[in-house]
């Protein structure tokens, strides 16, 4: 007793001196810290911190130590436990007894005694343990195989195959149908399957389907099978291949005596859901699921199934028609013998919740987006399930019932009908309430959003799920951190949402701010709702995730305040940007649809174009255009948004062209290679799109040049051209008007098909159109090529002599270009003058003189400067009015215009020269009857040719006849009543000042 108390003495004393140590040690780091410096104090705290986890660490590795310590023993005693079990199953049983020798010395001595002969009942009892020891898991299973467990099983199989097949020795079907149960246990686990296969325990159960005998044991024979057609891919592709087990189960359609059909009718139940496990687990591969609907009575099997009263069997049925609904023709199938209905009215008459959860997943399955009849009979019943959920219901209700009946709803809101009736019956509220309830199942919340997705479709649905306060967190929240089906469905529902015109919403979700603060073991986590979008579009992400992402970030770069916030990272790797790129690269074609429509709301200025091409968006935007076939609307795949995803790129690299750098960027990315097949599209918004790429490509020098050396382009914009459509005609006169501008290859742009086309817009087109083709031949003059000029023809001057009276007070109008046009067509090539006036050019001119803006005044000035240098149209231009028109003009320009007062000059009494009047009269006349002699020739050919079948089809529809009947003018007619502004007689009226004027200098020079 003294040592006891004087050794707890010495240790409180220890402990003393310790603690006394330890706050002198703490005192003295105190008075040491207030010399320190910030970076000394940093740095003793970053050690202090690095010691405190090294010595977890430390602890950390000596708990798992012992556990490993523990857990070897215990895996020792299991051992011990399973061969015990084993060889008492085996019909030997070993009873170790030890006995002290020596207690001094520690001496014992071993003595096993081994009884043999043990009873098939107390056998079959043992193998009932094995099994209930098997079944807490797969470690105990693994147990049982090391110590050869399965060999064991086989040779009872195997010694009492003969024996279990008498109806009379019951022990002995007891101990066989006990191993075989064994062996279905074991075939659970998938370490376990190898062993099983390498013993053929396969075909001993297939033996045992072909003998009657032990129809007893099929239940568990099937099980097994099914177990090990789970766990092993090479043997459950044998079992597919030869189909036999399934034709088996669900027999063939000349009929088998043993089919399932033959089990129902003998009301052997288990055996028949044994028989669709195991067809269930078979039916992994579309080749498989098609021989079972083509090969097997499966679908009279299903109604006859459907029609009775097996409720296990039906929630079989249903599990088995929803895994052959992952491909399409057995779908489609299935819908051929309206099984969709029977089902339906299973789930109207089911009262269990393992009925109701497999009808719903079926129903859900087949149903489809235009089967208004099951909307009527399902929709009100499943709606009516879910409004009854309450907190206090039981597992079933929570977990099977409702996730089950939120799927067919989920299907069913597919139809307008159905989001009608949602909304109509209240259901919104409860379905947010159940995406933001703790205690619902992930499937639940899955399915919950899912349908309010499909109700958001509606934009008069979006005030419901808006007013409420908690639903945007609750529904960024699951977009965030919830599982992948969650994710995706809440991301497809804030999509929806977003898609509204108003802003007011998309701001308070892009400016969101999630806050949860840490606690002990849990890091605090803040993010934004625009950060949480961000995350959708990461590469890792699934395609739908991305598609979804894209979708969101496409609504909500149509705010200047998101734009900015995306545009701050524009250069970073992780950036917003980049994302959409890869979306765009990488993504499914709704995904690149969307990416390619997000980024053209971004570029919204120079410099985020400039960064856009500079990362590298001309690349994916181009592969988006390309396709296989001549005409992307027709390619393979996903046509729904194929062609949206095209027009979206196309609008995109539109915003993009907006200088030469960029426009050769996108050059190089291959694009003048796929432009020639959108401009031939069957889509229009896709034809105008891809005109106006190439217009804005071609308005630099570069790109021209290299538009204008693909042949397959040219011919394109011809056969565009042909439409009807003056949005695609303006766009893509544009494009040439730049060609012409930029580009000297003019050998290969002036066609006869596209001089001829450019003619027939500039007659017929729209005002825009009209304006691009005169400055298309404006530019085709300023070359300073008379041949190019000839080129475009009789048609074409014609159609500028047309324009000029065409909105002439309008700048940069159609009457500016055509006189600008005519002015240099004139100076390129003077033989143009006499076209232009004996088609009645000089008349409008001087009209467009007085009535004109100053712009188009200053054109018509040069052009009648260059068209009156003969003095014979001087004289024509007196009898016109030129001089009071030129007046008129000089009174009406805004500035003093030297050209208009030129002309008047030019007009001047003394500016002409008598000796050559008579010369003047001979070639008006002769001009004038050339004139007339043309139109006669004209107006014959066109009686001719009404007269004549068409021999040209439209461009893109069936021949047409000819647009020139008798009696009406052809558009390309020389207009005979314009030429009343002319002088039409061979004399000039005596009554002009013109006339008197040179019957003055006629006198003078004395000529008759």
């Amino acid at each position: 007793l003294e040592e006891l108390k004087k050794d707890n003495y010495e240790q409180k004393e220890t402990k003393r001196q310790r603690e006394k140590r330890l706050f002198e040690e703490e005192q003295q780091q105190e008075e040491e810290e207030k010399n320190l410096t910030v970076e000394q104090r940093m740095e003793r705290l970053q050690a202090k911190r690095e010691k405190k986890k090294m010595e977890e660490d430390a602890n950390k590795a000596i708990m798992e130590n012992s556990l490993k310590v523990a857990n070897r023993s215990k895996l020792q005693r299991l051992d011990e436990v399973a061969q015990s079990l084993l060889m008492v199953i085996g019909g030997v049983n070993v009873k170790q007894t030890t006995y002290i020798i020596d207690a001094e010395r520690h001496l014992t001595s071993t003595v096993k005694e081994v009884t043999t002969g043990i009873g098939i009942a107390h056998r079959a009892q043992a193998l009932e343990v094995l099994w209930a020891f098997s079944f807490k898991g797969d470690e105990y299973k693994v147990r049982i195989l090391r110590a050869g467990g399965v060999a064991i099983m086989a040779k009872i199989l195997d010694d009492f195959e003969e024996k279990a097949a008498h109806p009379e020795k019951l022990d002995e079907q007891l101990l066989f149908r006990s191993a075989l149960t064994m062996l279905r246990s074991l075939s659970i686990s998938a370490e376990c399957v190898p062993a099983l296969l390498k013993l053929s325990i396969t075909e001993r159960c297939l033996g045992l389907l072909d003998d009657l005998r032990f129809a007893h044991s099929w239940p568990i024979a099937l099980e097994c099978l099914t177990g090990l057609a789970s766990g092993s891919k090479a043997e459950r592709k044998r079992m597919q291949s030869e189909l036999g087990v399934i034709r088996r189960v669900l027999g063939t359609p000349q009929g088998d005596a043993f089919s399932m059909d033959g089990l129902l009718k003998t009301g052997l139940e288990p055996y028949a859901h044994s028989g669709l496990k195991l067809v269930e687990a078979l039916l992994t591969r579309e080749e498989v699921r098609v021989r079972v609907l083509t090969e097997t009575r499966a679908a009279f099997l299903f109604r006859s199934v459907l029609s009775s009263e097996a409720i296990e069997l039906k929630a079989s049925v249903c599990r088995l028609m929803l895994r052959l609904c992952d491909t399409v023709w057995c779908r489609e199938e299935l819908k051929k013998h309206r099984l969709e209905h029977m089902i339906c009215d299973v789930f109207l008459s089911s009262g269990s919740a393992l009925a109701i959860a497999a009808t719903g997943m079926a129903l859900a399955a087949l149903v489809s987006s235009t089967d208004e009849h099951v909307v009527r009979l399902a929709g009100p019943r499943a709606i009516a399930i879910v409004k009854a959920h309450k907190k206090t219901d039981g597992f079933d209700d929570v977990h099977v019932i409702v996730p089950a009946v939120l799927n067919i709803i989920r299907a069913l809101a597919r139809q307008r009908s159905m989001q009608e009736r949602v909304v109509g019956e209240g259901l919104v509220p409860k379905l947010i309430f159940l995406c933001g309830h703790d205690d619902a199942s992930p499937v639940t919340k899955e399915h919950a959003m899912h349908v309010l997705g499909s109700v958001a479709l509606q934009r008069t649905h979006h005030h419901l799920m808006k007013s409420n306060e908690n639903f945007l967190p609750d529904l960024l929240v699951l977009m965030k951190m919830g599982e992948l089906g969650q994710r995706q469905a809440a991301a497809r529902t804030l999509q929806h949402l977003t898609s509204e015109d108003g802003t007011a919403y998309r701001v308070r979700m892009a400016e969101y701010r999630h806050i949860r603060l840490g606690v002990r073991g849990v890091d605090a986590d803040v993010w934004t709702g625009l950060s949480a979008v961000a995350e959708l579009v990461m590469p890792g992400e699934s395609q739908e995730l991305q598609e979804h992402g894209a979708g969101i970030l496409r609504n909500m770069l149509g705010l200047e305040e998101v734009r900015v916030k995306v545009m701050i990272k524009a250069g970073s790797p992780d950036g917003v940007l980049q994302r959409l790129i890869g979306v765009a690269d990488r993504g499914s074609i709704p995904g690149k649809m969307h990416a390619a429509a997000a980024l053209g709301n971004l570029c919204t200025t120079d410099e985020r174009r400039e960064a856009c091409v500079s990362v590298g968006a001309a690349v994916p935007l181009v592969k988006i255009l390309s396709g296989e076939g001549r005409d992307p609307v027709g390619v393979a795949g996903d046509g729904e948004f194929l062609t949206e995803a095209r027009v979206c790129a196309a609008r995109t690299l539109v915003s993009l062209a907006y200088n030469e750098d960029r426009c050769d960027d996108i050059v190089n990315a291959g694009v003048l290679a796929k432009l020639p097949y959108l401009l031939l599209s069957r889509d229009k918004t896709l034809r105008v799109y891809a005109a106006k790429c190439l217009r804005n490509l071609c308005a630099w020098r570069g790109p021209a040049k290299d538009a204008s050396q693909v042949p397959p382009l040219l011919e394109a914009i011809e056969q565009a051209l042909k439409h009807e459509d003056n949005k695609l005609r303006e766009e893509l006169m544009g494009a040439v008007a730049n060609l012409t501008l930029n580009s000297n290859d003019f050998e290969a742009l002036l066609t006869p098909t596209m001089c001829r086309m450019v003619a027939q817009v500039a007659l017929k087109g729209s005002p825009a159109a009209r304006v691009s083709a005169a400055m298309t031949a404006r530019h085709v003059a300023e070359v300073k090529q008379p041949s190019y000029v000839q080129a475009l023809g009789t048609r074409m001057v014609t159609a500028l002599i047309d324009m000029l009276l065409v909105d002439p007070e309008e700048r940069e109008g159609c009457a500016e270009s055509a006189a600008g046009a005519l002015a240099r067509m004139v100076a390129c090539d003077a033989s143009m003058c006499p076209r232009i006036v004996d088609l009645g050019g000089l008349s409008r001119l001087v009209e467009l003189l007085r009535i004109g803006v100053d712009s188009a005044r200053l054109q018509a000035c040069k052009a009648i400067l260059l068209l009156v240098v003969e003095e014979s149209y001087r004289i024509m231009l007196l009898q016109l009015g030129g001089i009071d028109a030129a007046r008129t003009a000089l009174a009406k320009f805004e500035q003093d215009s030297n050209l208009a007062r030129m002309i008047i000059d030019s007009l001047a009494v003394g500016n002409f020269t008598p000796v050559k009047g008579h010369e003047c009269e001979r070639r008006i006349g002769a001009r004038a009857a050339t004139r007339n002699a043309a139109i006669g020739r004209y107006w014959d050919e066109v009686d001719r040719e009404a007269k004549r079948p068409a021999k040209e089809a439209a461009p893109g529809g069936p021949l047409r006849g000819n647009q020139t009947s008798p009696g009406t003018r052809s558009p390309y007619a020389l207009r005979p009543p314009q030429l009343a502004n002319h002088p039409q007689t061979l004399v000039i009226d005596h009554d002009s000042p013109a006339a008197a004027l040179v019957a003055r200098r006629h006198e003078a020079a004395g000529v008759r």
